[in-house]
């Protein structure tokens, strides 16, 4: 076996039980806090990686009672669950319609954060950091007393770059994304010290569907999870265990719409995914934002970083990302035949949970052999 990818599965392997990371792959006792490294391990051995979610046992015993009430705060619940068991409790800020129903989960309840992190676009990217500050702004100014601490981040061009010196920067540190990321895309990981007994909440995890075989399921797939990854004191809001029961609250509310608005077909395997479909987060009772005009697609945001890097000469950036994937392309040689759809659409399963049954499944429990139409 290559003794690079020998060296670097050992190394993730140690990372994934120091920090006890809650999602990972595995396979012959290596342990990848890596989706492309579990990839390369996968092809190089002929063997099957497996996605794990370390707490998937508590889930299913959050699950047991089998009831979900439509009618009760899960969200709060669970703020508080998380202000009793660490000495801070911080939150990813963006501005977006997921971070900002969490923001007023706290301050609508009258509950401080502790800390609130907010990374705004490169000094060549005022459009992005425009969007984001006109919906952040306006929120932490009204409910000044109820943040504690309010944190500015701003990638510069030497933290890119140092990103991607390594020509192994796709598989030596903690990632789960679709390739190819963004040039600039790093995670909050590489720029902010993060403390110990704290957490840092995330909330961009909103319910994914697939139908099959008669049934509903909501999911978690292992490139959902985005560069923040990298923090190890990161929660998920609607993934957690102890939250468990929101993300099926609005995984119901979601299938209740499709079905509404006849999105549903008779085929037997349909997925849905909520991505940029702003519009329908009221679906989801999400609330409004301060700005939405100033929002931007994330498509649009991944054009204006691409094309500002090359209008701005930034040459060595560019190098060294490019000699990533160069590298990467060494690995899987069929990218630069076949693009990166196929390879992005091979994603692995931590579990399935049905929301009608509240039964909680592995992929190999419930697809041992993939989708198929069951007789």
């Amino acid at each position: 076996m290559n003794n690079k990818l020998i060296q670097l599965a050992e190394q993730s392997t140690i990372d994934v039980e120091k920090y006890q990371r809650k999602f990972y792959w595995e396979a012959d006792g290596y342990k990848f806090n890596n989706i492309n490294l579990a990839r390369w391990y996968e092809q190089e051995n002929n063997c099957w990686v497996e996605y794990k979610d370390r707490q998937f046992p508590l889930i299913q015993k959050v699950l047991e009672d089998k009831t979900i009430d439509p009618g009760k705060n899960y969200n709060l619940e669970f703020i508080k669950k998380l202000k009793d068991r660490y000495t801070n409790v911080n939150l990813l800020f963006s501005g977006g319609y997921d971070s900002t129903q969490i923001f007023y989960d706290f301050v609508k309840n009258n509950i401080s954060i502790d800390e609130t992190i907010t990374n705004i676009g490169l000094d060549v990217e005022p459009e992005i950091t425009d969007e984001i500050m006109c919906n952040v702004r306006p929120l932490l100014e009204k409910y000044d007393k109820l943040v504690n601490k309010k944190t500015i981040v701003q990638y510069s061009y030497d933290d890119i770059e140092k990103r991607w010196q390594d020509e192994y920067a796709f598989f030596n540190k903690p990632f789960s994304e679709v390739m190819p990321p963004p040039v600039s895309n790093i995670g909050l990981g590489n720029v902010i010290p993060t403390n110990t007994q704290a957490c840092y909440i995330k909330g961009t995890d909103r319910p994914q569907l697939v139908f099959y075989d008669n049934s509903w399921y909501t999911f978690l797939v292992d490139s959902q999870l985005g560069t923040h990854f990298e923090m190890s004191a990161i929660v998920y809001f609607w993934l957690d265990a102890l939250n468990i029961k929101s993300l099926i609250k609005d995984a119901r509310s979601y299938r209740d719409y499709l079905v509404s608005s006849e999105s549903v077909t008779t085929e037997a395997l349909q997925f849905f995914y909520l991505m940029e479909l702003d519009r329908l987060n009221f679906m989801l009772g999400r609330p409004a934002i301060p700005a939405p005009d100033k929002k931007l697609a994330k498509r649009k945001k991944v054009e204006i970083r691409k094309t500002r890097l090359i209008e701005k000469e930034k040459y060595s950036t560019m190098f060294y990302y490019c000699r990533c994937m160069k590298k990467f392309q060494e690995i899987f040689p069929e990218i630069a035949l076949q693009g990166f759809k196929s390879y992005n659409s091979k994603g692995k399963f931590a579990w399935f949970i049905d929301i009608d049954t509240l039964e909680a499944y592995t992929q190999k429990q419930l697809i041992p052999n993939g989708f198929v139409k069951q007789l």
